[in-house]
């Protein structure tokens, strides 16, 4: 599933250190077999505290790896971390096959599963009954091209099902302009909703191709890691240099 390749990172980033746990429910929605990997890694995590007597002292919320590390009990560390270590070690176990068993149908039919992706994030936010800004933010889209000389004022992350990392990314670059003292408008949107006036579209390298065709007018930039990529770099640099040459 190319969505999910392109957006896992940075789920695994907002569920393990940011404790929002519902960004990986689509992922399981979208093979519901994925179930099982789930209930054998939560037993296993249970059974590794009962077996240690280890424990929180409250709630860790929201549940991050550094709210639940907080919230351990003084004599407990090892039981908690060993149950945190077993408990996605067997999920991975347990996922591996599921995952490469329907592999080649999967790559075959990369484009059906995106849909999948895309309809467990929308039931994701139907189950809990309002809308999740974590979800709505992964929804996100960034767009990928060639360096050109129009004007850059509004800049698109854009992506397929919209799982956080294009949100994230969205940020790091909003956060490289204000230290450079450059003002653009920065946002993220899925690819289908991109309505051709986008002056900079910012995509992962596999999904470019998808966002030229809806906004080909727009300069393209293909970056691999939304979190951290070079290119940013680049994008602030010729926006201000194009601002700095407006203003002369």
């Amino acid at each position: 599933m190319g969505a999910a390749r392109a957006t896992a990172p940075g789920a695994f980033i907002i569920q393990f250190l940011g404790g929002i746990h519902e960004v990986y429910f689509p992922y399981v929605l979208a093979k519901p077999l994925l179930i099982v990997a789930m209930i054998g890694g939560g037993a296993t995590g249970v059974l590794t505290n009962v077996i240690f007597r280890s424990g929180l002292v409250a709630p860790a919320a929201p549940g991050s790896i550094f709210a639940v590390l907080a919230q351990t009990e003084r004599n407990s560390y090892i039981g908690v971390i060993l149950s945190v270590v077993l408990a996605g070690a067997v999920t991975f176990l347990i996922a591996m096959p599921i995952l490469l068993a329907s592999r080649k149908r999967d790559l075959l039919a990369e484009s059906e599963a995106d849909a999948r992706l895309a309809a467990s994030v929308a039931q994701t936010t139907a189950n809990k009954g309002k809308q999740s800004s974590v979800l709505s933010g992964l929804a996100a889209s960034v767009g990928s091209g060639d360096v050109a000389t129009k004007t850059i004022e509004k800049v698109v992350f854009a992506c397929d099902a919209g799982m956080g990392s294009s949100a994230m990314g969205a940020s790091v670059l909003r956060n490289k302009f204000k230290k450079a003292g450059v003002e653009a408008d920065v946002s993220n949107a899925a690819i289908a909703n991109l309505t051709g006036d986008e002056d900079l579209v910012i995509t992962q390298a596999e999904l470019t191709e998808r966002a030229r065709q809806k906004s080909p007018n727009a300069v393209h930039v293909s970056v691999d890691n939304f979190m951290n990529s070079p290119k940013y770099d680049e994008v602030v640099e010729l926006v201000k240099n194009q601002k700095n040459g407006a203003a002369e």
